[in-house]
């Protein structure tokens, strides 16, 4: 799945953010959010958000099983760890 979103669309502040971002991650429904301009449903197991964020960076985010917890813990703390990684 492929999550297009930009953040300047949601009046959330990152701790309410975080928690957004996990409750629809859980529910698999990411359609359903301010932030959200556009899901393509494919056959990747993985999902890849691209994202503009309020710092006007465009970020990419990678979601899969082996790091679901994490972004359902942080999503931000995950995304440093994978620019970390890169």
């Amino acid at each position: 799945m492929k999550v297009y979103l930009d953040r300047n669309y949601c009046i959330r502040w990152s701790a309410a953010c975080e928690s957004c971002f996990a409750n629809h991650l859980v529910s698999g429904t990411f359609d359903t959010t301010d932030c959200v301009l556009d899901v393509v449903e494919d056959e990747d197991p993985q999902i890849t958000f691209f994202m503009r964020d309020r710092d006007k960076e465009q970020k990419l985010l990678v979601v899969d099983e082996n790091n679901w917890a994490d972004a359902y813990d942080s999503w931000m703390l995950l995304y440093e760890k994978q620019q970390a990684d890169q």
